[in-house]
């Protein structure tokens, strides 16, 4: 199921209240749509990624590579890493010039086969 993005930056899921952080490159989500999915064992890896990444300051492909030996570079700067022992698959479309990341999509193996994901 798809949500709406509020005026706020906000997205209401299970009760709870996510906010989306503005930042330089975009100020506002209103009216983005997002689907969000709940995935209990997928947390820490995740965050550990994550961390990494606001670490990372990635030229190139070649070194996403040498972080993430088992990163997938696909074409027009997109990247598929492997989550949670393989579990999950985080799909990224990463701006080299601006060392800027922007997550795409997180899911299962099953929901990745449904999606193009040169164009998510």
């Amino acid at each position: 199921m798809d949500w709406k993005i509020l005026k706020d930056n906000t997205v209401s899921f299970e009760g709870r209240v996510l906010q989306i952080p503005a930042n330089e490159y975009r100020h506002h989500y209103v009216k983005a749509r997002v689907r969000i999915h709940r995935y209990i064992n997928a947390g820490e890896p995740v965050l550990a990624w994550y961390r990494h990444t606001l670490q990372a300051d990635w030229a190139s492909p070649a070194e996403v590579k040498q972080d993430f030996r088992n990163a997938s570079i696909l074409k027009d700067g997109r990247v598929v890493f492997n989550i949670a022992g393989n579990k999950y698959l985080l799909v990224v479309w990463i701006n080299y010039a601006y060392r800027v990341v922007y997550v795409r999509f997180i899911g299962t193996h099953a929901q990745y086969d449904q999606i193009d994901v040169q164009t998510i």
